[in-house]
Protein backbone atom coordinates (compact mmCIF):
# COMPACT_ATOMS: atom_id res chain seq x y z
CA UNK A 1 0.00 0.00 0.00
CA UNK A 2 0.92 3.62 -0.64
CA UNK A 3 -0.74 6.95 0.55
CA UNK A 4 -1.21 10.37 -1.27
CA UNK A 5 1.42 11.56 0.41
CA UNK A 6 3.90 9.25 -1.08
CA UNK A 7 2.66 11.01 -4.21
CA UNK A 8 3.18 14.47 -2.75
CA UNK A 9 6.94 13.66 -2.02
CA UNK A 10 7.21 12.64 -5.46
CA UNK A 11 5.99 15.46 -6.86
CA UNK A 12 9.07 17.78 -7.31
CA UNK A 13 7.94 21.72 -6.79
CA UNK A 14 5.79 19.84 -3.35
CA UNK A 15 8.81 18.14 -2.01
CA UNK A 16 11.46 21.33 -2.29
CA UNK A 17 8.24 23.03 -0.53
CA UNK A 18 7.62 20.27 1.87
CA UNK A 19 11.61 20.57 3.01
CA UNK A 20 11.49 24.14 3.30
CA UNK A 21 8.18 23.89 5.56
CA UNK A 22 9.20 21.35 7.77
CA UNK A 23 12.68 23.42 8.59
CA UNK A 24 15.08 21.78 5.98
CA UNK A 25 17.07 24.54 5.82
CA UNK A 26 17.84 24.59 9.67
CA UNK A 27 17.76 21.32 10.57
CA UNK A 28 19.22 21.22 14.00
CA UNK A 29 17.37 23.92 15.75
CA UNK A 30 14.20 22.34 14.49
CA UNK A 31 15.41 19.01 16.64
CA UNK A 32 16.05 20.71 19.71
CA UNK A 33 12.18 22.03 19.61
CA UNK A 34 10.64 19.22 18.83
CA UNK A 35 12.76 17.40 21.71
CA UNK A 36 12.47 20.23 24.17
CA UNK A 37 8.39 20.61 23.18
CA UNK A 38 8.24 16.46 24.21
CA UNK A 39 9.80 16.83 27.31
CA UNK A 40 7.48 19.89 28.24
CA UNK A 41 4.47 17.82 27.49
CA UNK A 42 5.65 14.96 29.69
CA UNK A 43 4.44 12.53 26.62
CA UNK A 44 6.84 9.71 25.47
CA UNK A 45 8.88 11.41 22.22
CA UNK A 46 7.61 9.51 19.17
CA UNK A 47 10.07 7.52 17.14
CA UNK A 48 8.96 9.75 13.87
CA UNK A 49 9.75 12.75 15.85
CA UNK A 50 12.35 12.96 17.87
CA UNK A 51 15.43 13.23 15.72
CA UNK A 52 16.96 10.27 17.13
CA UNK A 53 17.59 7.46 14.74
CA UNK A 54 18.94 3.75 13.99
CA UNK A 55 22.64 4.58 12.68
CA UNK A 56 22.98 1.54 10.69
CA UNK A 57 20.04 1.54 8.81
CA UNK A 58 20.17 4.06 5.75
CA UNK A 59 16.75 4.62 5.74
CA UNK A 60 16.63 5.76 9.24
CA UNK A 61 13.85 8.33 9.51
CA UNK A 62 12.75 11.61 11.27
CA UNK A 63 14.30 14.14 8.84
CA UNK A 64 17.43 14.31 10.46
CA UNK A 65 20.67 15.43 7.49
CA UNK A 66 21.27 11.94 5.55
CA UNK A 67 25.45 11.36 6.24
CA UNK A 68 26.36 10.45 2.95
CA UNK A 69 29.00 7.99 4.40
CA UNK A 70 25.67 6.18 4.92
CA UNK A 71 23.75 6.82 1.79
CA UNK A 72 22.54 3.54 0.05
CA UNK A 73 23.98 3.11 -3.52
CA UNK A 74 21.36 2.62 -6.04
CA UNK A 75 22.35 0.01 -8.93
CA UNK A 76 19.04 -0.06 -10.57
CA UNK A 77 18.02 3.78 -11.56
CA UNK A 78 15.15 4.42 -13.40
CA UNK A 79 16.36 5.96 -16.40
CA UNK A 80 15.41 5.02 -20.36
CA UNK A 81 17.57 5.83 -23.15
CA UNK A 82 14.50 7.21 -25.25
CA UNK A 83 15.11 6.94 -29.14
CA UNK A 84 12.56 7.83 -32.27
CA UNK A 85 11.83 4.91 -34.84
CA UNK A 86 13.79 6.06 -37.36
CA UNK A 87 16.57 6.77 -34.88
CA UNK A 88 17.76 10.29 -35.50
CA UNK A 89 15.97 11.70 -32.38
CA UNK A 90 17.17 10.39 -28.95
CA UNK A 91 17.64 11.45 -25.13
CA UNK A 92 16.89 9.91 -21.60
CA UNK A 93 14.23 9.67 -19.16
CA UNK A 94 14.77 9.91 -15.45
CA UNK A 95 12.16 8.51 -12.06
CA UNK A 96 13.67 10.93 -9.60
CA UNK A 97 12.49 10.62 -5.73
CA UNK A 98 11.97 13.87 -4.82
CA UNK A 99 13.17 14.42 -1.26
CA UNK A 100 14.87 11.05 0.59
CA UNK A 101 17.75 10.37 -1.68
CA UNK A 102 21.00 11.81 -1.75
CA UNK A 103 21.37 12.01 -5.43
CA UNK A 104 25.02 13.16 -5.27
CA UNK A 105 26.34 9.46 -3.09
CA UNK A 106 23.31 7.56 -3.97
CA UNK A 107 22.80 7.99 -7.64
CA UNK A 108 25.48 6.01 -9.77
CA UNK A 109 27.53 7.12 -12.69
CA UNK A 110 25.64 6.12 -16.03
CA UNK A 111 22.73 8.59 -14.63
CA UNK A 112 25.51 11.10 -14.58
CA UNK A 113 26.83 10.36 -17.42
CA UNK A 114 23.81 10.73 -19.43
CA UNK A 115 23.17 13.66 -17.99
CA UNK A 116 26.32 15.29 -18.83
CA UNK A 117 25.96 13.52 -22.07
CA UNK A 118 22.48 15.90 -22.86
CA UNK A 119 22.80 19.37 -23.93
CA UNK A 120 18.59 20.07 -22.38
CA UNK A 121 17.56 18.98 -18.90
CA UNK A 122 14.11 18.72 -17.95
CA UNK A 123 12.18 19.25 -14.56
CA UNK A 124 8.91 19.21 -13.72
CA UNK A 125 8.85 22.79 -12.44
CA UNK A 126 11.21 25.16 -11.08
CA UNK A 127 12.06 24.03 -7.92
CA UNK A 128 13.73 26.62 -6.96
CA UNK A 129 11.74 29.06 -7.25
CA UNK A 130 9.52 29.22 -4.19
CA UNK A 131 8.31 32.90 -4.50
CA UNK A 132 4.53 31.35 -4.79
CA UNK A 133 5.10 30.02 -1.38
CA UNK A 134 2.94 33.01 0.33
CA UNK A 135 -0.21 31.48 -0.96
CA UNK A 136 -0.02 28.44 1.59
CA UNK A 137 -0.05 31.37 4.42
CA UNK A 138 -3.61 31.99 5.75
CA UNK A 139 -4.81 35.79 5.17
CA UNK A 140 -5.60 37.92 8.11
CA UNK A 141 -8.98 36.71 9.76
CA UNK A 142 -9.20 33.63 8.40
CA UNK A 143 -9.39 30.37 11.21
CA UNK A 144 -6.10 29.27 12.49
CA UNK A 145 -5.26 26.02 11.18
CA UNK A 146 -6.09 24.53 14.47
CA UNK A 147 -9.50 25.86 14.72
CA UNK A 148 -10.52 24.02 11.40
CA UNK A 149 -9.07 20.24 12.32
CA UNK A 150 -9.81 20.57 16.50
CA UNK A 151 -7.59 20.30 19.35
CA UNK A 152 -7.39 16.98 19.04
CA UNK A 153 -5.32 16.44 15.39
CA UNK A 154 -3.44 20.04 16.04
CA UNK A 155 -1.94 17.99 19.35
CA UNK A 156 -1.24 14.97 17.23
CA UNK A 157 0.58 17.80 14.47
CA UNK A 158 2.32 18.57 17.23
CA UNK A 159 3.95 15.15 18.70
CA UNK A 160 5.08 14.59 14.93
CA UNK A 161 6.70 17.54 13.96
CA UNK A 162 7.32 19.32 17.63
CA UNK A 163 5.32 22.31 19.03
CA UNK A 164 7.44 24.89 17.66
CA UNK A 165 6.82 24.22 14.05
CA UNK A 166 3.17 23.47 14.89
CA UNK A 167 2.70 27.04 15.81
CA UNK A 168 4.13 28.00 12.50
CA UNK A 169 1.78 25.74 10.90
CA UNK A 170 -0.97 27.13 12.87
CA UNK A 171 -0.55 29.81 10.38
CA UNK A 172 -0.66 27.92 7.38
CA UNK A 173 -3.46 25.75 5.16
CA UNK A 174 -3.88 22.15 5.73
CA UNK A 175 -1.52 21.45 2.92
CA UNK A 176 1.66 23.19 4.22
CA UNK A 177 1.16 21.01 7.42
CA UNK A 178 0.52 17.77 5.32
CA UNK A 179 3.95 18.58 3.64
CA UNK A 180 5.66 19.01 7.19
CA UNK A 181 4.42 15.51 8.27
CA UNK A 182 4.97 14.05 4.79
CA UNK A 183 8.61 14.46 5.13
CA UNK A 184 8.71 13.40 8.57
CA UNK A 185 9.31 9.69 7.80
CA UNK A 186 11.83 9.85 5.16
CA UNK A 187 15.63 11.23 5.26
CA UNK A 188 16.37 14.57 4.90
CA UNK A 189 18.24 15.21 2.12
CA UNK A 190 18.67 17.92 -0.65
CA UNK A 191 15.85 17.52 -3.17
CA UNK A 192 16.94 15.43 -5.66
CA UNK A 193 15.90 17.30 -9.08
CA UNK A 194 18.19 20.54 -7.45
CA UNK A 195 20.72 18.67 -7.37
CA UNK A 196 20.37 17.21 -10.86
CA UNK A 197 19.77 20.71 -11.99
CA UNK A 198 22.90 22.48 -10.78
CA UNK A 199 24.74 19.60 -12.31
CA UNK A 200 23.16 20.37 -15.44
CA UNK A 201 23.62 24.26 -15.25
CA UNK A 202 27.49 23.31 -14.57
CA UNK A 203 27.54 21.53 -17.43
CA UNK A 204 26.22 24.70 -19.30
CA UNK A 205 22.74 22.64 -20.15
CA UNK A 206 19.93 24.42 -21.16
CA UNK A 207 16.87 24.15 -18.44
CA UNK A 208 13.39 24.50 -19.03
CA UNK A 209 10.27 22.77 -17.44
CA UNK A 210 6.95 20.70 -18.08
CA UNK A 211 4.70 22.48 -15.59
CA UNK A 212 4.25 25.87 -13.78
CA UNK A 213 5.23 27.01 -10.35
CA UNK A 214 1.77 27.77 -10.27
CA UNK A 215 0.37 25.04 -11.58
CA UNK A 216 1.71 22.76 -9.07
CA UNK A 217 0.71 25.06 -5.83
CA UNK A 218 -2.90 24.76 -7.19
CA UNK A 219 -2.81 20.68 -7.75
CA UNK A 220 -1.41 20.98 -4.03
CA UNK A 221 -3.96 23.30 -1.96
CA UNK A 222 -6.80 21.51 -4.03
CA UNK A 223 -6.33 18.01 -3.14
CA UNK A 224 -4.58 17.90 0.23
CA UNK A 225 -7.91 19.17 2.10
CA UNK A 226 -8.73 20.09 5.92
CA UNK A 227 -9.99 16.17 5.95
CA UNK A 228 -7.17 14.72 4.20
CA UNK A 229 -4.67 15.91 6.86
CA UNK A 230 -6.91 14.76 9.43
CA UNK A 231 -7.49 11.33 8.05
CA UNK A 232 -3.89 11.38 7.65
CA UNK A 233 -2.85 12.26 11.15
CA UNK A 234 -4.74 10.00 12.58
CA UNK A 235 -3.60 7.16 10.18
CA UNK A 236 0.30 8.41 10.77
CA UNK A 237 2.15 5.55 12.10
CA UNK A 238 1.22 3.11 9.38
CA UNK A 239 1.49 5.40 6.67
CA UNK A 240 5.11 6.06 7.60
CA UNK A 241 5.92 2.77 7.44
CA UNK A 242 4.38 2.70 4.43
CA UNK A 243 6.18 5.46 2.97
CA UNK A 244 9.24 3.78 3.93
CA UNK A 245 8.66 0.76 1.88
CA UNK A 246 7.90 3.11 -1.20
CA UNK A 247 11.64 4.06 -0.69
CA UNK A 248 13.24 1.17 -0.28
CA UNK A 249 11.35 0.51 -3.63
CA UNK A 250 12.95 3.48 -4.98
CA UNK A 251 16.45 2.62 -3.64
CA UNK A 252 16.44 -1.26 -5.30
CA UNK A 253 14.71 -0.11 -8.56
CA UNK A 254 11.86 -1.98 -7.91
CA UNK A 255 9.32 -0.87 -10.77
CA UNK A 256 6.74 -3.82 -9.73
CA UNK A 257 6.35 -2.28 -6.56
CA UNK A 258 6.31 1.26 -7.48
CA UNK A 259 3.31 0.37 -9.72
CA UNK A 260 1.77 -1.60 -7.03
CA UNK A 261 1.99 1.69 -4.46
CA UNK A 262 0.68 4.09 -7.01
CA UNK A 263 -2.68 1.64 -8.30
CA UNK A 264 -3.84 0.14 -4.70
CA UNK A 265 -6.97 2.03 -3.82
CA UNK A 266 -5.39 2.88 -0.38
CA UNK A 267 -2.76 5.13 -2.15
CA UNK A 268 -5.99 7.50 -2.74
CA UNK A 269 -7.89 6.84 0.62
CA UNK A 270 -7.63 10.49 2.01
CA UNK A 271 -8.05 12.21 -1.11
CA UNK A 272 -10.58 13.99 -2.78
CA UNK A 273 -12.22 12.08 -6.12
CA UNK A 274 -10.49 12.56 -9.17
CA UNK A 275 -6.72 13.06 -7.15
CA UNK A 276 -5.31 10.21 -8.97
CA UNK A 277 -5.99 11.50 -12.42
CA UNK A 278 -4.98 14.75 -11.31
CA UNK A 279 -1.77 14.17 -10.09
CA UNK A 280 -0.80 11.27 -12.60
CA UNK A 281 -2.29 10.34 -15.33
CA UNK A 282 -3.84 13.94 -16.26
CA UNK A 283 0.27 15.06 -15.78
CA UNK A 284 1.73 12.74 -17.85
CA UNK A 285 -0.27 13.17 -20.98
CA UNK A 286 -0.01 16.81 -20.97
CA UNK A 287 4.09 15.98 -20.80
CA UNK A 288 4.23 13.52 -23.80
CA UNK A 289 3.58 16.53 -26.49
CA UNK A 290 6.18 18.45 -24.92
CA UNK A 291 8.36 15.67 -24.30
CA UNK A 292 8.40 14.72 -28.07
CA UNK A 293 9.03 18.78 -28.75
CA UNK A 294 12.00 18.19 -26.60
CA UNK A 295 13.26 15.27 -28.72
CA UNK A 296 13.02 16.76 -31.81
CA UNK A 297 15.12 19.92 -30.54
CA UNK A 298 18.20 18.17 -28.75
CA UNK A 299 18.97 15.57 -26.56
CA UNK A 300 17.09 16.09 -23.64
CA UNK A 301 17.51 14.51 -20.12
CA UNK A 302 14.53 14.43 -19.08
CA UNK A 303 13.55 14.14 -14.50
CA UNK A 304 10.40 13.70 -12.85
CA UNK A 305 9.25 11.79 -10.27
CA UNK A 306 9.72 8.10 -10.78
CA UNK A 307 6.02 7.16 -10.37
CA UNK A 308 5.40 9.05 -13.32
CA UNK A 309 7.35 6.01 -14.87
CA UNK A 310 5.24 3.05 -14.04
CA UNK A 311 2.86 1.02 -15.22
CA UNK A 312 -0.31 1.43 -17.20
CA UNK A 313 -0.68 5.25 -18.86
CA UNK A 314 2.90 6.66 -17.64
CA UNK A 315 5.14 8.39 -19.15
CA UNK A 316 7.14 5.08 -20.48
CA UNK A 317 3.91 3.75 -21.86
CA UNK A 318 2.48 6.68 -23.81
CA UNK A 319 5.93 7.57 -25.76
CA UNK A 320 5.45 3.68 -26.71
CA UNK A 321 2.11 4.04 -27.59
CA UNK A 322 3.53 7.34 -30.20
CA UNK A 323 6.38 5.20 -31.26
CA UNK A 324 9.08 5.71 -29.79
CA UNK A 325 12.05 2.71 -28.27
CA UNK A 326 12.89 3.18 -24.66
CA UNK A 327 14.87 0.84 -23.39
CA UNK A 328 15.80 1.06 -19.74
CA UNK A 329 19.43 1.56 -18.53
CA UNK A 330 21.23 -0.13 -15.76
CA UNK A 331 25.13 0.07 -14.92
CA UNK A 332 27.53 -2.34 -16.38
Amino acid sequence: MATWVQILTRSALLASLAALVAGGCDRDDATDTEQEGAADDGEEERAEGDGEEDEDDPLAANGDEAEADDAPAITEPFLWRVESADGEDHGWLFGTMHLGVDAEASLPDVVWDSLESSDIFVAEADVGDLSSAGALLRDDGQPTLSDEIGEEAFTELESIVGSLQAQGLDQMDAAAAAMAVAVKPLPMTPPMDLTLQSRAEEHGLEVEYLEEVDFQLDLLQRYITVDSLVAYLDDYDRLSEVALEGLEAYLSGDAETLEQNLVDPATWEHSPEGAEEAFLYERNENWVSGIEDLLSRGTPFIAVGAGHLVGERSVVELLEDAGYELERIAPE
